[in-house]
């Protein structure tokens, strides 16, 4: 996985940056991950962290946040593309699950139609059986 951190800005602080890189390697246990990207801008009298995550599966995922500060700011993008891979794990995953069930469907209805039939009773039949006990 590769972490590009893009700023303008001079002034964010060594610690800062570390920050954001160490925080975004967690992502990687919720979703295979190509490249990350992390902005990091002023908006104003705020900062602005933007991420853009590329996993090797699917499209890309964007989070942004605005923050009184970069921790808080970092903290709350990160939080926010958590739960967007979480949600492509998951739809991914339900559609493996669509695609195997099929599959087992048709299996059991084979078995069904492999297993001995049993013969149904006629109305004679039940009828006879009544009157010779």
């Amino acid at each position: 996985m590769k972490i590009n951190l893009l700023t303008k800005l001079e002034n964010i602080p060594q610690e800062t940056k570390d920050y954001a890189q160490e925080k975004s390697k967690k992502l990687e246990k919720f979703y295979k991950i190509r490249k990350i990207d992390i902005i990091m801008q002023m908006e104003g009298e705020k900062y602005e962290v933007e991420m853009v995550v590329s996993p090797e599966r699917g499209s890309q995922i964007v989070a942004s946040s605005l923050g009184e500060e970069w921790a808080p700011a970092i903290d709350s993008v990160l939080e926010k593309a958590e739960r967007q891979l979480r949600k492509l794990k998951e739809k991914v995953k339900s559609h493996r699950l669509k695609k195997a069930k099929p599959e087992a469907e048709t299996t059991k209805a084979e078995k069904e139609e492999k297993a001995p039939k049993e013969e149904e009773d006629t109305y004679e039949k039940v009828v006879n059986k009544m009157k010779n006990g």
